[in-house]
């Protein structure tokens, strides 16, 4: 065979050799799983990575809708340590449209969360970022309804429980960033109602809530302690979990 035509079948077979071989790697690409990762096991070098994490929303995440844009903070505890997660601008705005009560997009405290994103990793600090609303999946379990007595017998292992409760509103306390109810039903027993004032941003506009108002609230349970203060708290996860019945 002249040496010419040799280099020619040489050439051409090593393009096919290199289109079949890109063509055997597509699947691969399309349907390798984004790696699970403990938060533990977080390096350096996983800087820019992407990756998914699972756990549970251990506190109320943070809403800022600024000139500059809409950011959503919130954190993931999956049993080994804290992964802060941060969503920006349109996929914001993307997470809040397609929000429901069948198929939530907002995490809030106590769910149970599956995140993927890219790690940012900053000076021994990280977080992540997600990128688009389809990143985010939520479990939220549906609440039981209960009476006060029980949840004020409730020990640490019922946190992030959800529950539904029924009451009279016998104080109201108005902060920067939420309302405090404290609600009392017929038996007289009281438990306090946090509600985030972002909620009305991310789920709708709250109700207005007076004294002496009957209402239920369906929510997580949070045992909140601050010096020598403890107590448990209901907190709603969206707007549509309060309802006032006179």
């Amino acid at each position: 065979m002249p040496k010419k035509r040799s280099t020619i079948y040489l050439k051409y077979g090593a393009l096919v050799i290199a289109v079949v071989g890109t063509l055997l790697l597509i699947p691969f690409a399309v349907y390798t799983e984004t790696p699970l990762v403990k938060v533990k096991d977080i390096q350096p070098t996983f800087n820019n990575a992407v990756i998914k994490v699972k756990g549970i929303v251990p506190d109320t995440p943070s809403y800022y809708d600024n000139p500059t844009g809409k950011s959503f903070y919130f954190s993931v505890d999956d049993g080994t340590g804290i992964m802060p997660v941060k969503i920006y601008d349109d996929v914001v705005k993307d997470m809040l449209a397609k929000n429901t009560r069948s198929k939530p997009c907002i995490p809030a405290f106590g769910d149970h969360v599956e995140i993927t994103g890219s790690l940012q990793y900053r000076s021994n600090d990280f977080y992540m970022i997600v990128n688009h609303v389809s990143q985010i999946k939520i479990t939220r379990s549906e609440a039981s309804e209960v009476s006060i007595k029980e949840i004020l017998a409730y020990g640490p292992d019922n946190e992030t429980a959800r529950v539904c409760v029924r009451g009279n509103v016998t104080s109201v306390r108005e902060y920067s960033f939420a309302y405090d109810y404290l609600i009392q039903d017929a038996q007289g027993y009281k438990v306090d109602i946090f509600v985030p004032k972002a909620l009305g941003n991310l789920t709708g506009q709250l109700p207005e809530i007076k004294e002496k108002n009957e209402i239920v609230v369906c929510g997580a349970l949070k045992y909140y302690t601050s010096g020598t203060t403890s107590k448990w708290e209901i907190i709603p996860s969206a707007t549509w979990d309060i309802e006032v019945l006179s």
